[in-house]
């Protein structure tokens, strides 16, 4: 079994290594960057959600580049993780919460946000250890996310006007988010573990995050495209 985890970390390395794997850290900082552009420039949807995304995507940047900057000098980044996961889960479930219909859900979900970040914030703070990964607050923060994507995708199935989900901007990032957060559960809810006993499966997994990772934010550019293609068409 070991074997054939250091076979699939040496076939990434092969595909990835010609300018270093480094290069794909670098590729994830350009697509948060230029997302960032994207924002500034097609900033198209009113709401108190959507007049944070500037500078949310723009602290994402910051957190991913000061992240990539301790791992390159052997500096434990997951104090700065373990702060930074809670609040992009947060952000993303409050932002899918502005689109979803149901009055009664969107409060709930306002409800288990807030108890979400009050437990991340006394456990932090009072009894988890901020040098390791903190594997509870993730899993929580996977499921409230995953919550709101599933629901606000069948919102968008059970509609009584049948309409392409590819045409639905939202649509784009909810599927992004989907498969990313899905193909990091095992990843990130077992780093602790993998880190002692499987260090070749780990860092096999790491880079298929950085990939999910790209792909996400794509996504992201997809749907701030598919509103300006809307607002050109609406004009």
């Amino acid at each position: 079994m070991l074997s054939q985890w250091t076979s699939l970390n040496l076939l990434i390395n092969r595909i990835f290594n010609p300018m270093g794997f480094s290069t794909i850290g670098i590729f994830v900082y350009i697509l948060e960057t230029f997302l960032v552009f994207l924002l500034s420039l097609f900033f198209l949807k009113k709401g108190k959600i959507f007049l944070w995304f500037p500078a949310f995507f723009l602290l994402a940047v910051f957190v991913e580049t000061l992240c990539y900057y301790y791992k390159l000098n052997d500096i434990n980044n997951w104090p700065v993780y373990n702060w930074w996961f809670p609040l992009e889960f947060a952000f993303f479930s409050i932002w899918i919460r502005s689109y979803i219909l149901s009055l009664q859900f969107r409060k709930s979900v306002l409800y288990l946000i807030f108890s979400y970040a009050f437990f991340v914030a006394i456990r932090n703070v009072f009894y988890a250890d901020l040098a390791s990964f903190n594997t509870l607050n993730f899993a929580f923060g996977v499921l409230l996310l995953l919550l709101c994507i599933f629901y606000k995708l069948s919102e968008i199935l059970k509609a009584e006007e049948i309409v392409n989900p590819l045409k639905l901007p939202v649509f784009w990032p909810l599927s992004g988010m989907l498969v990313s957060n899905l193909m990091s559960i095992f990843h990130l809810l077992s780093n602790n573990y993998l880190y002692k006993s499987n260090f070749e499966l780990l860092s096999a997994l790491r880079k298929i995050n950085i990939i999910m990772s790209c792909f996400l934010y794509v996504t992201f550019i997809v749907y701030f495209l598919i509103q300006w293609k809307n607002r050109k068409q609406a004009i």
